[in-house]
């Protein structure tokens, strides 16, 4: 019965291109369209710049490469102070300038990673 063999053959064939297509709607449908990954946002490509923060995107960045990021998304206009986080989690005070709202804090642990999500006046 060589007409079942083919289209058995042919069933095979679709089914294996069927599962990579499927995968890639389901990512386009999750991602709305979009193939913006965190990353190209950490390197401030695609979008506009967010001056004011928070700034999801220093998450688990080294702190200096956060510094930086910063930096390029308000065109250089806050004063930028790192904090470190104890082993404990005990964060180091702000002072007085934990209120400002050109001052941005960036919190470090002992390995220079960042610890919690940097915004405007702390």
């Amino acid at each position: 019965n060589p007409l079942s063999k083919a289209t058995l053959t042919m069933m095979s064939k679709t089914q294996n291109l069927f599962l990579p297509i499927f995968v890639i709607l389901i990512f386009f449908i999750v991602n709305k369209g979009t193939l913006t990954s965190s990353s190209s946002s950490q390197l401030g490509s695609g979008g506009p710049a967010n001056t004011q923060g928070p700034w999801f995107e220093c998450m688990s960045m080294i702190g200096s490469d956060c510094a930086s990021f910063i930096r390029k998304q308000t065109n250089g206009n806050v004063k930028i102070n790192f904090l470190h986080v104890s082993k404990d989690g005990i964060y180091e005070s702000k002072g007085a300038a934990g209120k400002d709202p050109n001052h941005v804090f960036i919190y470090i642990n002992e390995k220079n990673v960042v610890q919690e999500t940097p915004a405007r006046g702390g």
